[in-house]
């Protein structure tokens, strides 16, 4: 049954509607006179609200000709006249602190004179950084045709480090790891250690920049820990001005394990310039940029036969940081990319029976796919 007020579709013989109490039961005269007191009622409230505004419009209007105008004119012209050197005074002195805080505007330095981000280290002192990634990654297998085989892993890992940079001359600076915790993950359960910096994983980095504070060179191998961080721990920019939506592009790479594959990355980083955000005390220059990744598989698990140069990937990347161009630091830098690879394999009857779910095909090629999920985050203390 459907009600007559709200249209609700009701259970067949209801008494009421179940969405706004509407009663079925009454008498067709008994309906009749409820709507007309219903209409009643809305007519005296128009009525009521028509009455007070035009209430409020009339006292108004009184108002406004009960005043003399021509006798306040007159006095505030005597007044400005008798005054009239520190009411200028007052007016030039607001119109100076008005241009001042205009000129001081971090948006408004941006959108007119622009921004010209360069790195400033001061000679022999160290500044610091912290370092979090995070990782996510799960692997399974398929058969010919799409169908699942069997579940490998599902795995990640923590990582969280505080870096040293010192300004060793007038254009090298040095970057080097003082603590390094990472805490793997593995179905559910996780165990974390403090790595060792004399590993030759750990060996140090150097930004090299110019007598303007502009970065030239970074240099790192690319099978240590910092390969990862080093290029959005400094950022490449423009020589010249930026203003407001201004665009450039940078290309870096760095080497990373994702569970058993050893992967050599290439991004080209689309920059582009976003106004000013709040940063501490201040304003930093708004960064973001997105990254087209062109990954390229090195190696894989021991344990099987793969055509690594066949092998097939879709993903992204973006990033954001935030650059205080007073203090020439990057002061935060945010990067996460996504994607899969899926790894033609020879024979799946390779896969371990202790990484095996349920029984196993016979010299059955497929494909091993790698899904991931990859931060990184960096920020001065």
């Amino acid at each position: 049954m459907e009600c007559p007020n709200c249209k609700y579709p009701n259970p067949k013989d209801s008494s009421y509607c179940q969405m706004c109490y509407e009663v079925f039961s009454r008498s067709a005269a008994e309906t009749y006179l409820r709507q007309v007191r219903r209409e009643r009622y809305a007519r005296e409230k128009k009525a009521a609200s028509e009455k007070t505004l035009a209430s409020v419009n009339s006292w108004t209007q009184q108002a406004i000709r009960s005043v003399d105008w021509a006798l306040w004119f007159g006095r505030a012209a005597r007044l400005y006249q008798r005054h009239k050197p520190w009411v200028l005074g007052m007016v030039a002195a607001l119109g100076v602190w008005m241009a001042w805080t205009l000129a001081h505007s971090p948006s408004v330095q941006l959108a007119v004179g622009g921004a010209r981000l360069q790195y400033a280290f001061k000679m022999k002192k160290m500044s610091g950084a912290i370092l979090g990634a995070r990782s996510d990654f799960k692997i399974w297998s398929e058969r010919p045709g799409g169908g699942m085989d069997t579940r490998i892993a599902d795995s990640g890992a923590d990582e969280i480090a505080t870096l040293v940079l010192k300004k060793s001359s007038k254009t090298v600076v040095s970057v080097r790891p003082s603590q390094w915790w990472v805490e793997w993950r593995h179905d559910g359960k996780s165990k974390g250690r403090m790595l060792s910096l004399d590993n030759s994983s750990m060996a140090p980095a150097v930004i090299v920049l110019d007598r303007r504070g502009a970065l030239r060179q970074r240099r790192y191998g690319l099978e240590t820990r910092l390969a990862r961080s080093m290029p959005f721990l400094a950022p490449m920019f423009p020589g010249r001005r930026l203003h407001n939506g201004e665009r450039w592009s940078e290309t870096v790479e760095w080497t990373e394990l994702i569970g058993d594959w050893r992967i050599h990355w290439s991004a080209d980083l689309a920059w582009s310039l976003q106004g000013v955000v709040a940063c501490g005390d201040g304003t930093c220059e708004h960064l973001v940029y997105d990254a087209a990744l062109h990954p390229r598989l090195l190696s894989g698990p021991s344990w099987g036969s793969f055509y690594l140069a066949s092998a097939r990937f879709s993903g992204v990347g973006h990033g954001e940081a935030a650059f205080d161009r007073r203090a020439g630091q990057l002061m935060s830098n945010s990067f996460s990319y996504t994607g899969t690879f899926r790894v033609p394999a020879k024979d799946l009857a390779q896969i371990p029976k202790s990484l095996r779910v349920g029984r196993s095909m016979r010299h059955t090629p497929g494909d091993i796919v790698v899904d991931f999920s990859n931060s990184l985050n960096i920020r001065k203390p």
